[in-house]
């Protein structure tokens, strides 16, 4: 088993890894990176090889995709903020698309077996999300750069394996977090906020926030990965499944559990410049098809996850 990720610097390709490795399986890693070299981290059971690649050069993706030849690749790679859509929308649509198209002509032109699967966004819900969300394109309005983006993967996504045949599945994957995660996404920003002033000596945390009334379905990354690996091994070609815990918390019950956790008082701030057009006010998933046909289970709970994220950040 050959396995190619793309964004291999990333946070879900991080913890991706380790779940590969925790498996004691003799799996072959190519992990494909842009700007930023993976920290070299050594592994007891999976081989992992890194090449540079710009994945908006067809050629260059070309070239790897004929040299490693993978039995699968997870693609991860994107411009994954909604917050730097509105800033950079071109940007975002055209190098997401661009991403998954040139991967799926490498595959094509060589005429690889490979298994695909390629991870979208619950965003592509859009304005339509007020309810629990079943997998289904009648229900999608994207409302955001991003989640027009994502639900174009998805048509393209179809285009090839209906008329090339290639064999790709997909996920509408909702707010994943834990632990090593950036601080341009709301909970690690929470943390790391808190973190900061509880090292300063504070017992009282003023925090920066944008809508806290917002109510999002949050997963831990390592459940997240663990379905990843699901479906790339299970799932049937043109498959798009919700990743999601079925369960809607708002942002402000984060920050309630987080000043349990650490014992503080939190009082929030809203800034203004992270409050974002067009917010959907409320977006949680239906995970049964994935539950039911694949056997995952969620195993983290919320509380968990929330405090793993503060000790990394301690």
């Amino acid at each position: 088993m050959v396995i190619l990720i793309t964004g291999a610097a990333g946070f879900v390709a991080q913890h991706f890894l380790q779940y590969l490795d925790a498996l004691q399986q003799p799996i072959a890693v190519v992990g494909l990176y842009n700007t930023t070299l993976p920290t070299q981290q050594q592994y007891a059971n999976i081989s992992v090889t890194y090449a540079h690649c710009n994945l908006m050069d067809a050629n260059d993706v070309e070239t790897i995709v004929n040299q490693y030849a993978p039995t699968h690749i997870l693609h991860l790679a994107a411009q994954s903020s909604v917050a730097q859509s509105w800033l950079q929308p071109a940007d975002t649509m055209i190098g997401n698309i661009s991403y998954f198209v040139n991967i799926c002509e490498a595959v094509r032109k060589y005429q690889l077996p490979t298994k695909i699967l390629y991870v979208g966004s619950a965003e592509v819900y859009g304005a339509n999300s007020n309810y629990t969300v079943m997998p289904s394109n009648e229900n999608c309005k994207p409302n955001n750069p991003y989640g027009v983006a994502r639900k174009a993967q998805e048509d393209i996504m179809q285009m090839y394996v209906q008329h090339y045949q290639l064999n790709i599945v997909g996920t509408r994957s909702f707010n994943h977090i834990g632990p090593g995660q950036t601080t341009k996404f709301v909970i690690a920003s929470f943390a790391q906020q808190i973190a900061r002033q509880i090292q300063a000596g504070k017992t009282e945390i003023h925090l920066q926030v944008g809508n806290t009334t917002i109510v999002r379905d949050f997963l831990d990354v390592r459940d997240v990965v663990h379905a990843y690996y699901i479906l790339l091994n299970n799932a049937t070609a043109g498959e798009i499944l919700n990743v999601c815990s079925s369960a809607g918390t708002s942002i402000q019950q984060l920050i309630d559990t987080m000043a349990q956790i650490k014992n503080v008082k939190i009082i929030t701030q809203v800034m203004p410049d992270r409050i974002r057009p067009n917010e959907t006010l409320s977006i949680i998933g239906n995970g049964k098809p994935l539950q039911e046909k694949y056997g995952w289970q969620p195993t983290y709970t919320l509380e968990q996850t929330l405090r793993d994220i503060l000790d990394s950040c301690a």
